[in-house]
């Protein structure tokens, strides 16, 4: 089964952020300005959205997966809208992307986000690609739930 874990317990986000960190060549800056929701299959952290580079209108989403079996409707759909549903302010999501990885660029793509423009040599072996999400496309999709009730799991 599949539930999302929200950070409570101490130390919880910084271990999160470890995990994503050891998966994605990414540097999410200090973990007090970081926000992270986990994915977890049978227990096991699955994979975990990392929420960064805050701005008024847009911040920065990351994801780590170790098995592209997190990605069910109801885990996609928390993840898209907690930073709409939790930031009123907040106009789109931005998505960074290493341009030779075919596999996250597919699953960005068909969730709604947007390619915007390549960042050369943004990744230590790769270019980037970025992509956006407004509020506007999400409420407009498959992933728009008003106010999703995920199963969630006791940290």
């Amino acid at each position: 089964m599949m539930a999302i874990r929200l950070p409570q317990a101490p130390g919880e986000k910084e271990a999160m952020l470890a995990w994503a960190q050891e998966r994605l060549p990414v540097d999410f800056g200090p973990p007090a300005l970081a926000y992270t929701i986990g994915v977890c299959r049978d227990q096991q952290l699955a994979a975990v959205a990392v929420y960064n580079d805050f701005r008024k209108t847009d911040m920065r989403m990351s994801i780590a997966a170790d098995t592209p079996r997190w990605a069910t409707k109801e885990a996609i759909a928390f993840l898209l809208w907690w930073p709409f549903g939790m930031h009123p302010s907040l106009r789109r999501i931005t998505a960074v992307v290493q341009k030779r990885n075919a596999r996250s660029r597919k699953l960005v793509e068909g969730i709604g986000f947007r390619p915007e423009g390549t960042h050369l040599d943004l990744f230590e072996d790769d270019d980037g690609v970025s992509y956006a999400l407004t509020r506007r496309w999400w409420s407009r999709s498959k992933w728009f739930l008003p106010d999703p009730q995920p199963n969630r799991e006791a940290a």
